[in-house]
This record gives structure tokens, C-alpha cells and sequence, in this order.
């Protein structure tokens, strides 16, 4: 199906010349405006297959940066032990939950995965969370917000430290 709605994209497109250039061609004002609305319902046509073919594209990442903060582990073989060292619950807002923690409950919060244990939501963690496999369009925009999230939360570690920093460096002066 996604083949078909990629081929019907190209032939719409070229079509489209066709029927332009067909329109102002024909002498005969019947067999034109027929010409014109035919095309423009066969481009149409053409459009819509290309939109809703259900379109996917493999995708693989065996060093998954999701899977170590929705399975919370104590020790990540991904991020460096010192950036994963700051996830702990020590480092976070009162020291009660981990940066971790903070970001698997947004996640599930604010709809990427709102529903992890129903069918779909256990289909589309293991996309996420596991080797990798075949994304729709709409897969790929949780998983980029999920990561935007991600950045977001170790751009914040980041300027926590530089502050830490500053205020070690004003110190000592």
C-alpha cells in the first residue's frame, strides 16, 4: 500500500503537467472542460491515495536512549555512568524520584504513551523501547518528542552543573 501511494505521488505529479498543457491544446470547449475536470478528479484521486496509504519506514536503533530511562535502571549501558549517575533520585527535585522516573511519568502524563498496558500501548512500547521496526509518521513524531523531552531534562542537568561550577570557581577566588 505504501508503494502504491509513493508511485500514485510521481504519477500525480507528472500528470498534472499532462493535464495542464491538454486543457489549452484541445480546440473543442466540451472535450476540454471534460478534459480538465477529469484530471483534476484523477489528480485528486491520486493525492488522497498519497496521504492515506499508511506509509512506514524501517527504522533500527540498537542503542535505544528511551529504553534505559522507561525501564528505569539503576545502570545504563547507553548513557556515560556519570550522566546517568545525575538521573539518580539524589539529583532531583527533593531527592525523591529520579530524573528517570520524571520523565517516564511525563511521557505516560502528556500522551506519548498514555495507555502503556493496553494492546496498542504495549505494540507501540515495544517500537519504542525495543530494537526498532517499521514507523508510521505519527511513531516517529512520539518518539522525537520523547527524545525532545530526553534533551530537554540533560540540557537542564547540564546548566544545574554549570552552575555548581560558577559557584565553586566564585569560591575559590
Amino acid at each position: 500500500m505504501a508503494e502504491a501511494g509513493r508511485l500514485a505521488g510521481q504519477v500525480g505529479h507528472r500528470r498534472g503537467h499532462v493535464l495542464g498543457i491538454g486543457t489549452t491544446v484541445i480546440d473543442n470547449k466540451g472535450a476540454q472542460y471534460a478534459f480538465g475536470i477529469g484530471g483534476g478528479l484523477l489528480a485528486a484521486g491520486l493525492g488522497l491515495l498519497t496521504l492515506t496509504g499508511g506509509h512506514t519506514a524501517e527504522f533500527t536503533h540498537p542503542r535505544n536512549l528511551l529504553a534505559d530511562v522507561w525501564g528505569e535502571k539503576p545502570a545504563s549501558g547507553v548513557f556515560p555512568p556519570s550522566v546517568w549517575y545525575l538521573t539518580e533520585p539524589a539529583f532531583s527535585n527533593g531527592g525523591q524520584t529520579s530524573l528517570a522516573h520524571n520523565t517516564r511519568r511525563r511521557w505516560e502524563h502528556y500522551g506519548q504513551l498514555a495507555q502503556p498496558n493496553s494492546p496498542k500501548g504495549q505494540a507501540l512500547a515495544a517500537l519504542l523501547f525495543g530494537p526498532g521496526g517499521a514507523y508510521s509518521a505519527d511513531q516517529f513524531t512520539v518518539r522525537a518528542n520523547m527524545l525532545n523531552e530526553l534533551q530537554s531534562a540533560v540540557r537542564l542537568l547540564n546548566q544545574e552543573l554549570q552552575g555548581l561550577l560558577l559557584a565553586l570557581n566564585e569560591e575559590r577566588l
